[in-house]
């Protein structure tokens, strides 16, 4: 039988409730603010790792939707070549939107 897994690693145990007031009450002040000035840099870097994979995700979409608006123009110019038939772009953005509910 498998054991149960702990989600309390030592940041958890330091900033829950209780065992929170003891060390705090049995720690000096100098000390407290070294450990808090080392979270807040860790949070502060982390957050910035974050910021940077939103903006790389950001381009990629950007880069899709440009893929995908040069590959239904050149959908519609193929259909007008072939078919000597010109169709507004509004109306199959409008299917696309209809057939996959967007």
């Amino acid at each position: 039988m498998p054991k149960k897994q702990s989600y309390m690693n030592k940041e958890n145990v330091l900033s829950e409730g209780l065992l929170d007031k003891i060390i705090r009450s049995i720690i000096p002040k100098s000390i407290q603010k070294t450990v808090t000035k080392k979270a807040v840099t860790n949070m502060k870097k982390e957050n910035q790792k974050l910021e940077t994979e939103i903006s790389d995700i950001q381009s990629k979409i950007q880069k899709l939707e440009q893929r995908k608006k040069a590959s239904s123009e050149r959908l519609h110019k193929a259909i007008e070549k072939q078919y000597g038939v010109k169709i507004k772009q509004k109306t199959t953005q409008q299917a696309i939107k209809d057939f996959y509910g967007e």
